[in-house]
């Protein structure tokens, strides 16, 4: 039973790294992987019947894609139209060995490893929506930022809409982007 435990701990490493993005813009209290891996997780439930996927399978993509931040950290490998091809290699091949670790150190079936690899690679249609999704929701909490800073997080809504091509996932995006504050 402790290693189960254990991979209830490791797991629960996440609830403590914050999204770089929002550290980096100097947002007081940013979210965490755990609030924003939640929220993916709760649009997949709400949006997946919508995007033409397997909605069962996305919500528990979508609650497994983060998984390797807590020992990874969370590190940005794309600013607009650069990515860092390499690093994000390194990192998502570092993710997938490290979530395949600890549930292999549990005794646990390893279908949650396979679904964030799968996710990390694009290997499934819903690996491909679950992107978009997660672009989606990080335009959501820029637009809450924005709300409650009065800061301008352009690059945010500007990376999502590089991600965003599902129509439907293109019309909430426009959504909230009307939404945001407009500057003087």
């Amino acid at each position: 039973m402790q290693d189960k435990i254990q991979l209830v701990k490791e797991i629960g490493k996440i609830k403590k790294i914050k999204r770089s993005g929002w550290v980096r813009e100097g947002i007081e209290n940013p979210e965490s992987v755990t609030d924003h891996s939640y929220r993916v997780a709760v649009m997949a439930m709400i949006f997946g019947d919508n995007l033409g996927v397997d909605a069962s399978k996305l919500i528990k993509m979508a609650l497994a894609h983060d998984l390797g931040e807590g020992l990874t950290g969370d590190v940005i490998d794309q600013r607009g139209e650069k990515t860092d091809t390499k690093l994000k290699e390194e990192k998502d091949k570092e993710k997938i060995d490290i979530v395949e670790q600890i549930f292999t150190a549990a005794d646990e079936n390893d279908f949650v490893s396979k679904l964030q690899a799968e996710s990390l690679r694009m290997e499934s249609n819903e690996a491909k929506i679950l992107k978009q999704l997660d672009g989606l929701e990080m335009a959501i909490q820029a637009l809450e930022y924005e709300e409650e800073t009065g800061k301008d997080l352009t690059e945010f809504f500007d990376n999502a809409t590089m991600r965003i091509e599902n129509e439907y996932l293109k019309k909430l995006l426009n959504g909230v982007r009307s939404s945001r504050p407009k500057k003087s």
